[in-house]
C-alpha cells in the first residue's frame, strides 16, 4: 500500500518568544515585558531530526530558535514544543523522524512561490520584493537582499514587516 504524501495539521510552526527584564532589588528576577509570536517553519523543517527530538520549552534547546526570529538584549523564555508537534501530528517531539523530515522539506517545496514585500530598516525604511514559497522563508531572504543593497554603510539592518502580494 502506498503511503500518502505528508500534509501538516498546520500551515505553519508559530512559536512565542517572551521577551522579559531583570527586576527587583538585586534584579535577581525576571519579568516579562512583550510577547513576540514568530513563524519558525523553514527553520525547524530544516534543522536535524535529532535536534527536533530535544527541543523542550523554555530551555537551550529553543533559546537559538527563538533568537533566529527575534532580536532581544535580555533575559527571554521561547515555546514552541506544542507548535511542532501539532504540526507534524506527533504526540512528542521525541516521535519526529528523519522521515518526518525529509517529507516536510518536500512539501515546503512542492508549495507555489508567491510574492511579498517586506519592510526593513537600513539607516531609513526600505521595501524590497521577495519570492518565497511560505512566509518563514520571507525574513531571512529580505535580510540578505537588504545587506547586499546596503554594503558596508549600514550599521544595522532591521526586518519590519511583511506583505503578500498574490
Amino acid at each position: 500500500m502506498k503511503s500518502k504524501p505528508f500534509q501538516p495539521t498546520t500551515d505553519s510552526i508559530i512559536g512565542r518568544f517572551e521577551k522579559q527584564r531583570w527586576v527587583g532589588p538585586k534584579a535577581d528576577r525576571a519579568e516579562e515585558i512583550e510577547t513576540v509570536e514568530f513563524d519558525a517553519t523553514a527553520y525547524i523543517v530544516n534543522m536535524p531530526a535529532a535536534a527536533i527530538r530535544k527541543v523542550e520549552d523554555c530551555s537551550c534547546s529553543t533559546d537559538d530558535i527563538g533568537s533566529a526570529h527575534v532580536d532581544h538584549d535580555g533575559p527571554f523564555s521561547v515555546y514552541i514544543e506544542q507548535a511542532i508537534c501539532t504540526f507534524f501530528g506527533v504526540e512528542s517531539v521525541s516521535e519526529i523522524t528523519a522521515s518526518h523530515l525529509s517529507q516536510a522539506k518536500a512539501w515546503l517545496k512542492s508549495l507555489p512561490e508567491r510574492r511579498y514585500i517586506a519592510r526593513v530598516s537600513i539607516n531609513t525604511h526600505r521595501d524590497i520584493p521577495v519570492i518565497a514559497r511560505h512566509p518563514s522563508q520571507v525574513k531571512t531572504l529580505a535580510l540578505k537582499q537588504a545587506k547586499k543593497l546596503a554594503g558596508k554603510t549600514a550599521n544595522h539592518i532591521d526586518f519590519l514587516s511583511i506583505h503578500c502580494c498574490n
